[in-house]
């Protein structure tokens, strides 16, 4: 990859940083080391971060709407990658969420706008983030490989050296077992339940044995309860004669029966009648005394009615006013607010930084790099009087500027601090102007507050009066109709009289005649005999029992002729069962030699097999380029090593470093600057070996601030570093932040940061 454009809109580190809502880089021109300076805060990790593809910032935790500030937001790359030129744009909407990715090849549209599309096409074109972000690209809080777990150190390394073929041959086989262990298991059912239904027909032979004997025994008593039926047949016929008689009464009595059921009918019929009549007046005469007491009521409230018609007039005036006093003080609270908003507007000139304010640190570096450079002075021989020597000239003139340096140093402070404090001046009286116009507005706003809740209680007790004067009219009419209720409470009074009378006499006479048909009945049954019918009943449920019970044993014989034909299939059923056993045992045999087999195959393919091979294969190449790296940097002194194994054969994956005198030591017990480059050097020969099992052209480089640990002579050999990597791995530039000036010397071209915007040299 060949970074060529950078374009960001709506960015918050580049807000904060450079004051701009859009920028755009042009790198197309840069090559070898390329250094970001700048202040802290100034965006220079922003830009860096977004020199790759990918939809996150390295050192961020959040997605990309978590880190911009405008709805349309967009960041575009534009790079050169295996010979073809790539466009990519991402949109962010910072309120939802939401964004778009686009992908353009050589000018082509490649994908949708789908962000899911998007990342597996990143994805597959330049691998996972995590190995991106280990190496191509080192972000800020990268973890270091000496804090990464063995486990996490592998699965970095079976990216890199492409081991995915093996992990999907080994999920294949994964799959196979399942679907033989499916079927072994299907095998291991079906022999359980062929056992189980074995060992449910033993005994079948005794059981069949038994029901022929069975059967022998309920034909024979077929033959008695036959008997038996016959006889009682008889005795039925002559009780049914009994009956018929008892017939002829029973139809006269139900005749007296009939008509005496009309006859209590009719009088409850009657009752009925009468019940509802009354009820109906007794309605009647209830809505017309609830509607004397309505009357009532209207008539009692005459003298409120008329008090709330005179009070409605002066509460309607009333409320006008309360409305006007409230639109006055609204408009005076807009017109403090509109002045407190133009205060908070205006921002005096004066009060920005001073112009001089970052030449003190400058100075400060000036002061003590001619310090440093006196201090020569005192390696100089005693007997040296040499005015000539370069050393020495340039030493004694580095002594004479200090104090010069000094005085700058101190007029530039004091000319500073006097500016912020005319600054702190002027804060401060704008501060108390604006607070004495909030303290106006607030007490406006507690004024209009009142003058609210005095025009809300007003218009309560307006549509209270309102309410009871529309009552008015309704005295006039109340009085007419109390009048016209009284006298049809008095009618309907006198009509329920008249119908009580009435229903005492037809009661009376309808109960006489009830009574003459109930003798006539009580003659009529003392003539029936009774207990013919309960006889011939029972008679009959004898017959049917002996009946049931025949039909009862027949079906027992039915069912043991049945039940010796079952017998018979499940004799035959369970030789059937024994058969398929040995047939399923045979195939069971088959399944497991197959388990066995793809149970090796697994295993060679596991993390723990072939994989394992490959990276034990590869531990040498990458401490190889690391050293290779180290020499071209510091000569001889340093080399690292991976060790995969440990004395007692045990698998690891450790970092030694090894001294000229061929002692070997553990990364962690390193000192901060050596473990420091030792670790670069491995991350950047992890990059080789990457770039080279790949098979992708990688030429740009990226690397936050790493040097910030080391000391000046250290840190200049880190950019030694970096150079003998990209002569290693051809790579044309490398991007990388740094806060030292000696580094930054050291680089090609530099993004300086400041001003408003970025400069490249």
């Amino acid at each position: 990859m060949k970074i060529n454009n950078l374009k960001l809109r709506g960015f918050i580190g580049v807000k904060k940083g450079l004051g701009l809502d859009e920028i755009e880089l042009d790198l197309s021109g840069l090559s070898g080391l390329i250094a970001l300076s700048g202040q802290n805060g100034a965006g220079k990790t922003s830009i860096l971060e977004s020199l790759q593809p990918y939809r996150t910032l390295a050192s961020r935790s959040k997605a990309l709407q978590h880190h911009v500030f405008m709805r349309d937001a967009c960041k575009e790359l534009d790079f050169d990658f295996q010979g073809d030129n790539y466009r990519t744009k991402v949109l962010i909407d910072c309120d939802s969420g939401r964004q778009e990715g686009y992908i353009r090849k050589n000018g082509v549209s490649e994908i949708d706008g789908k962000v899911r599309n998007y990342d597996a096409y990143i994805e597959d074109l330049f691998g996972s983030k995590d190995l991106f972000f280990n190496s191509i690209f080192c972000a800020q809080n990268a973890s270091k490989l000496s804090d990464l777990t063995t486990g996490k150190l592998k699965e970095l390394f079976s990216e890199f050296l492409r081991l995915d073929q093996y992990v999907a041959h080994e999920a294949t086989t994964k799959q196979c077992l399942v679907i033989l262990g499916s079927q072994a298991s299907v095998y291991d059912r079906q022999v359980e339940r062929i056992q189980e239904s074995v060992r449910l027909l033993i005994g079948v032979d005794e059981q069949l044995e038994g029901a022929i004997n069975a059967k022998t025994e309920q034909t024979a008593l077929i033959t008695q309860i036959e008997h038996s039926i016959v006889s009682m047949a008889s005795r039925i016929v002559t009780t049914g004669e009994i009956i018929a008689v008892n017939a002829i009464m029973e139809d006269r009595a139900e005749d007296f029966r009939g008509r005496i059921k009309a006859s209590e009918a009719g009088i409850e019929n009657a009752s009925d009648e009468y019940n509802a009549r009354v009820d109906g007046l007794r309605g009647k005469l209830r809505k017309v005394k609830a509607d004397i007491s309505t009357f009532d009521k209207t008539l009692e409230m005459r003298d409120e009615i008329e008090a709330a018609t005179s009070r409605k007039t002066e509460l309607n005036e009333k409320i006008i006013n309360q409305t006007t006093a409230i639109e006055r003080c609204q408009s005076d609270l807009y017109a403090i607010r509109e002045k407190i908003h133009q205060h908070d507007q205006t921002i005096p000139p004066s009060t920005k930084p001073h112009k001089r304010e970052n030449d003190i640190p400058l100075l400060k570096l000036q002061i003590q790099n001619a310090e440093s450079k006196a201090q020569d002075l005192e390696k100089r021989d005693p007997d040296c009087t040499s005015k000539t020597c370069s050393f020495i000239e340039g030493a004694l003139q580095a002594q004479g500027s200090v104090e010069g340096l000094r005085a700058e140093l101190k007029a530039v402070g004091w000319e500073v601090a006097e500016h912020d404090r005319k600054v702190e001046t002027i804060l401060k009286e704008a501060a108390g102007a604006k607070a004495e116009m909030q303290g106006i507005e607030d007490e406006i706003s507690r004024t209009v507050k009142i003058l609210q809740k005095r025009l809300s209680a007003s218009k309560v007790e307006y549509d209270e009066c309102a309410r009871r004067a529309a009552r008015h009219d309704d005295l006039r009419v109340a009085i007419a109709q109390k009048k016209t209720a009284q006298a049809r409470a008095e009618e309907l009074t006198a009509q329920g009289m008249k119908e009580k009378t009435v229903f005492d006499v037809r009661n009376d006479n309808l109960w006489a005649e009830l009574d003459k048909m109930r003798a006539s009945l009580d003659e009529i049954m003392a003539k029936i005999d009774s207990s013919a019918k309960g006889t011939l009943t029972a008679l009959e449920i004898t017959h049917e029992d002996k009946l049931a019970e025949k039909k009862g044993i027949m079906e027992q014989v039915d069912a043991l002729s049945s039940d010796i034909q079952q017998y018979q299939r499940e004799i035959e059923q369970r030789n059937a069962y024994r058969k398929q056993e040995s047939e399923l045992n045979l195939k069971q045999a088959s399944i497991q030699t197959q388990i066995k087999e793809w149970t090796y195959l697994r295993d060679a393919l596991s993390k723990d097999g072939l994989r394992a091979l490959e990276i034990d294969a590869v531990a040498p190449s990458i401490s190889a380029y690391a050293n290779q790296i180290l020499f071209n940097t510091f000569g001889p002194a340093y080399s690292v090593k991976l060790r995969t194994q440990d004395d007692e054969g045990r698998e690891v994956l450790d970092i030694l470093a090894i001294e000229e005198d061929g002692k070997e030591t553990l990364l962690e017990d390193l000192s901060g600057g050596e473990k420091v480059w030792s670790l670069k050097a491995l991350r950047l020969a992890m990059t080789l070996i990457a770039k080279q099992k790949s098979a992708r052209q990688f030429l740009s480089a990226l690397a936050d601030e790493e040097d910030g640990a080391l000391d000046a002579g250290n840190a200049q050999n880190f950019i030694h570093l970096y150079r003998s990597f990209m002569d290693a791995g051809g790579f044309e530039d490398c991007y990388f932040i740094s806060h030292r000036p000696e580094c930054i010397a050291m680089a090609d071209h530099v993004l300086e940061f400041g001003n408003g915007g970025v400069s490249i040299n």
